[in-house]
């Protein structure tokens, strides 16, 4: 193990951060893969960055279609007011409807956490998980604990450098 971490990181146990039903189904595809797939570093690798290049692609495809679907969902909420209707049957039988209904955003956030804690809230507030994080790496490279009622351990990280 190498890396700014590495001293740090040997006195820590090692998690992938899974949901033990996730971890299971992660565990019959080890299984599958070690089924045709040599047991070495190099065979391994080369394997993730195919499926890290199909992921890619899967992404970009991805990407395409939520745009249309996106612009699709403008022009039938337009359309659907310029015909004053909310709904329109389809010939196989679905429907596609438009619902409107109300979507909070918080625009002042000191007020926003003034409420939930007069609203006896406080124990939900928490910091963003990338936050939480941050300020705990900070805290470990400057030799300092981590923050109150955060655990550390070490997590392995693959990074597919392109060539």
């Amino acid at each position: 193990m190498a890396g700014k971490w590495a001293k740090l990181l040997k006195t820590m146990p090692r998690s992938y951060g899974l949901e033990p039903t996730y971890q299971q189904k992660v565990d019959v595809v080890k299984n599958v893969i070690l089924e045709d797939t040599p047991r070495h570093g190099s065979a391994l690798a080369a394997r993730y960055a195919v499926a890290r290049k199909v992921k890619a692609r899967v992404e970009e495809d991805e990407a395409e279609v939520n745009l249309e679907i996106e612009a699709l969902r403008q022009l039938i909420v337009d359309q659907y007011e310029a015909e004053g209707v909310a709904s329109i049957k389809l010939e196989d039988g679905e429907s596609v409807w438009v619902q409107h209904e109300p979507y909070a955003q918080v625009v002042d956030r000191d007020a926003h956490r003034k409420w939930a804690v007069d609203n006896g809230l406080e124990r939900q507030l928490a910091l963003p998980w990338p936050t939480t994080n941050a300020l705990t790496k900070a805290a470990l490279e400057a030799g300092q604990p981590e923050p109150a009622g955060v655990q550390t351990f070490s997590r392995p990280k693959l990074i597919l450098r392109k060539a």
